[in-house]
């Protein structure tokens, strides 16, 4: 009796490339892709993990496209078991899509892989105009009873089996299991989910997920996720397009990221002061108007009018774990102690700007173009706007308080 089930996707395709020439496809079919080299490791550490799972895999089923019985083949030869082309795990194709490309057939597939049974019939083929999205989980509810019900009557001795298949399908196999229709599953290539039977001889409907998207034995981790709330196809060439310009969009982000130290001074005070000298180092940070001449702070819960006020020289920050540089400041905010009070209707004037972090955003920006032996821009550094709800307060370290307690604080995403 069938009790576990093992469900992954196929590795990373080769046409989902973006940076090389598209190869043709192996069967010379259309959207059947082989896997690109990173998807043949991505199929290797499946294999290599799965070769030792418990319980172990007695029966392999895989999507007749290439690139799925290319997956399963290091898993089959760890296991010296048979591949079944099936295509009630096959790709989904919608209804809309200008064609609805046919899979193989399993004598085609067997010249390129030997491990797969050229005899077989699937038990459930997908239509040929394509299926919208409940059509799809119809099929594939459909090909998981028809085939729990075949190995529960001829071959009882099965246990557990391995599915090899597509995002979309992978999700409608998954939620046909549990007879859940809003199920989330993880589809990263070549994770892993696995289901598990409630009862002797369950069909759909009676299987618990034990884990979802596992990917630990992978060296990438989750790649190519996809769900149906994804607007394109898995994979799709509009999908890819999405991917690299949100990839394109963050590391453009990075790049216009600097780092800005800013020390905090508290001063010793007396009791009457009305704030503390004593600073935790776990105490929150919060600053307002750092680009004024009087910026507030509140640390903890105590709140501060702070002053600029120029060092002589530089100060250099140093990690404390490690001993590496990471940055330097050529002003400090000196703090004194201030007491809140709420007023309701008051206009407040304008404050009046300084350019400190400003100056120090240009500084490095220079600094960056001189290592790159590349001239500093020439617009002024002060037109950037800087919002303080923008910036990411993170509290560094703090300095004896006793003397003079000094928190330094990095300002990111300037």
């Amino acid at each position: 009796m069938v009790k576990t089930i093992y469900i992954t996707r196929h590795g990373f395709r080769a046409n989902w490339l973006t940076d090389q020439p598209i190869p043709p496809s192996p069967t010379g079919i259309e959207s059947d892709p082989a896997l690109a080299e990173k998807g043949v490791v991505q199929a290797k550490e499946l294999g290599e993990y799965l070769k030792d799972i418990q319980p172990p895999i007695q029966r392999i089923y895989a999507s007749p496209f290439y690139r799925c019985i290319e997956t399963a083949t290091p898993t089959a030869d760890h296991l010296d078991l048979e591949i079944y082309p099936e295509g009630g795990c096959g790709e989904w194709f919608k209804r809309e899509r200008s064609s609805h490309p046919k899979p193989a057939s399993n004598t085609v597939l067997k010249g390129f892989f030997p491990r797969v049974k050229e005899d077989y019939e699937s038990l459930v083929v997908a239509g040929d105009d394509g299926e919208d999205e409940a059509e799809l989980h119809e099929r594939t509810k459909h090909f998981l009873n028809v085939l729990i019900e075949k190995l529960n009557k001829e071959e009882p001795e099965l246990e557990t089996i391995l599915i090899v298949s597509h995002a979309a399908p992978r999700i409608a196999l998954g939620r046909a299991l549990v007879g859940d229709n809003s199920l989330d599953i993880r589809t990263g290539v070549c994770s892993l989910d696995t289901f598990e039977a409630e009862k002797e001889g369950a069909l759909c409907g009676e299987w618990k997920l034990k884990s979802s998207g596992q990917v630990d034995y992978l060296s990438e981790g989750e790649v190519m996720h996809w769900g149906f709330d994804v607007p394109f196809d898995p994979g799709s060439e509009e999908d890819i397009k999405a991917r690299k310009a949100a990839a394109e969009a963050a590391a453009a982000a990075d790049s216009d990221t600097v780092s800005v130290f800013i020390p905090l001074n508290v001063p010793p005070m007396s009791r009457k002061a009305g704030a503390s000298s004593k600073v935790s180092s776990t105490a929150p940070v919060q600053i307002s108007g750092l680009t004024e001449d009087k910026p507030l702070v509140k640390i903890g819960d105590s709140a501060y009018e702070g002053q600029w006020t120029e060092l002589v020289g530089s100060e250099m920050y140093f990690n404390g774990a490690t001993g590496e540089y990471v940055g330097k400041s050529r002003e400090r905010i000196m703090l004194k102690p201030m007491r809140l009070q709420h007023k309701q209707d008051e206009v407040m004037a304008e404050p009046k700007k300084r350019p400190h972090i400003l100056d120090q955003v240009h500084a490095i920006n220079e600094e960056r173009a001189k290592q790159a032996g590349e001239s500093a821009p020439e617009a002024p550094v002060d037109s950037v706007d800087l919002e303080v709800a923008a910036a990411a307060v993170t509290a560094a370290s703090i300095q004896d308080p006793d003397t003079a307690a000094s928190l330094d604080v990095t300002m990111e995403d300037v």
